[in-house]
């Protein structure tokens, strides 16, 4: 029943055009009858829609006589649904609060519209015409769709962005998204609000992302709009590498060195490896091994290394150019029986050449761990993905970037945002305790005043906290789960390999991130600190910050619902 009153509402318009059409026939007919020309009697019909010609023949026959009733009916209708829909459109508008904005449609952004609409929430579009528009039925579902420019900042105002709950901009350029944020926060600028806003940007590019956060909207904390930069494929590279972890849980050889092979490198393949570099390197203190492959190979690996200079301390990287759809079961054959890898990653935006790539790695039974990273949602993805023949191959891991990542849950990430401020504010306990003050150190400040870098560290360290543990054979659980918590830390040797694994994993996001090593302060504005150097070179201060934050875990991750077990899977 829901079903057919939807399909009745999606084609109103229509019905509406085609009983006007009937009816003019119909009118035409009648006048003809009264024995008036074609033309003349077309020019009449028409006439009848505004109340103009129904009294005009001395015989009103039956035809003229539906016809010249039916007609102004339409006419009453049609404007009467006009006039409505509009007016309800600005009242609702007008009385807006705690809901979601989306400033532009793309195929990320309408993975989350249907996910906030599935949730009960009220959404506003802002998308200038889309034959998506009609597809989705947007006004059915309870969208508010604002047919204009997403960075025009009287739709901005329209949508009442000052009173929403959250803000996402999920377009597929960084230069625009950019522009929408910067005319929101002018919006917020031009008068009080009583609320702080959140607003997700997705930005992809590093170095536009460095200039972005330069700019006063991240610069200035304690704006109502919180502002935070996603990127949905570093986000969508998180989720894989922690629903499937690159590293067995049993931690037995603290030297190992794992080798994965990238099938394409395109923006999704780049954040994986990224991923699989940081876990690799403070699991094992070696460098990950890489091997590319891809058409544009040393074309996309020289931007790589241009984004992130400091990544060649992290993977040992070789490749292949060549076009990854001639390749061959043979070609395979070879690449497996040269090198015994961990895991193939096909990272590709054609589903087809995907699906024929796991087909001919499967036959091999190398015993490689597979995982398929598509990046659309189409009819043929889920074919794919609910087939056969993954489910035959038992070592493959199917995973849809843009499902997994674009939700409101994944995007937002409220319990990742709850750990990273404890963690902020355990610092501030710990470094208030030794007698700093915050004119010594400008970061003791609470979570608001903080600097949009240093809240994006403690979350990466909230992030890595499951990794961590699972590379040294623990788990998280509810804390009403049966096993009885345990505290690794307790375990003196346990703790200082902990704790030089959270050493490694810092000095490698701050190396990522641009960050170098200088003696003295750490300078936020020239990004050096004195710490970044292996952690035996560490003076017994800074290595007991790094203890304590293993020390810390049990009661950090108590607050949040969590404790800590021993993991009895491959032990």
């Amino acid at each position: 029943m829901e079903q057919s009153k939807f399909r009745l509402k999606e084609y109103e318009w229509h019905l509406i055009g085609l009983a006007a059409i009937l009816v003019f026939l119909i009118g035409v007919i009648g006048f003809r009858s009264a024995g008036r020309g074609l033309l003349d009697a077309m020019y009449l019909s028409i006439q009848l829609f505004v109340l103009q010609s129904g009294d005009v023949v001395p015989l009103v026959n039956n035809y003229l006589q539906l016809a010249r009733f039916a007609a102004p009916l339409i006419t009453a209708y049609a404007t009467i649904k006009s006039v409505v829909g509009l007016f309800q459109k600005n009242l609702g508008l007008m009385f807006l609060k705690n809901h979601i904005v989306i400033c532009g449609l793309s195929n990320k952004s309408l993975i989350l519209l249907r996910d906030v609409l599935s949730k009960k929430m009220k959404v506003v579009l802002i998308e200038p015409g889309s034959d998506q528009h009609s597809l989705l039925n947007l006004r059915t579902e309870g969208t508010i769709w604002i047919n204009e420019h997403p960075a025009d900042i009287t739709a901005l105002r329209k949508a009442s962005v000052k009173k929403a709950k959250a803000v996402f901009l999920l377009n597929d350029s960084d230069e625009l998204n950019i522009e929408i944020v910067t005319n929101i926060y002018n919006l917020f600028g031009s008068g009080l609000t009583d609320k702080r806003v959140l607003c997700y940007v997705q930005i992809y590019q590093p170095l536009i992302e460095e200039i972005f956060k330069s700019h006063q909207i991240f610069l200035q904390p304690n704006d109502m709009l919180d502002s935070r930069i996603v990127n949905v494929y570093k986000r969508g590279s998180e989720i894989l590498i922690n629903e499937y972890p690159l590293i067995s849980k049993d931690f037995s050889e603290d030297k190992k060195q794992l080798k994965i092979m990238m099938l394409g490198f395109g923006k999704t393949g780049k954040s994986i490896l990224i991923q699989a570099a940081l876990l690799h390197h403070y699991s094992y203190q070696t460098k990950l091994l890489v091997t590319v492959i891809d058409k544009n190979a040393q074309k996309e690996i020289n931007s790589f290394r241009n984004d992130y200079p400091s990544i060649y301390e992290l993977i040992e990287l070789d490749y292949e150019e060549t076009e990854i759809e001639k390749l061959t079961i043979n070609n395979f054959r070879t690449y497996l029986s040269s090198w015994n890898y961990e895991s193939i990653f096909i990272c590709l935006t054609n589903d087809v050449l995907s699906y024929s790539l796991v087909k001919q790695i499967g036959q091999l039974r190398s015993g490689s761990n597979i995982f398929v990273a598509f990046q659309r949602n189409s009819n043929l993805t889920q074919l794919i993905s609910e087939g056969e023949l993954l489910k035959r191959i038992n070592t493959v891991k199917y995973f849809n970037i843009y499902e997994k990542t674009c939700l409101y849950d994944q995007l937002v990430n409220e319990e990742i945002e709850k750990i990273a401020e404890i963690i902020h504010q355990k610092y501030v306990e710990s470094e208030t305790q030794r007698g700093i003050t915050k004119e010594q150190n400008k970061t003791l400040v609470d979570w608001d005043n903080l600097p949009h870098e240093l809240k994006e560290a403690n979350r990466q360290q909230a992030f890595h906290i499951k990794l961590k543990l699972n590379s040294f054979g623990y788990d998280l659980v509810p804390v009403n789960h049966p096993p009885q918590a345990i505290d690794p830390a307790k375990d003196k040797e346990l703790l200082e390999k902990m704790a030089k694994a959270e050493h490694i994993r810092w000095m490698d996001e701050k190396l990522l991130n641009g960050w170098r090593y200088a003696p003295g302060e750490k300078n936020l504005l020239l990004k050096t600190h004195p710490d970044i150097i292996p952690y035996e070179e560490l003076d017994e201060e800074a290595k007991e910050k790094d203890r304590q934050t293993i020390k810390n875990l049990p009661d950090l991750l108590k607050l949040s619902g969590k404790k800590i077990i021993k993991n009895t899977v491959n032990l």
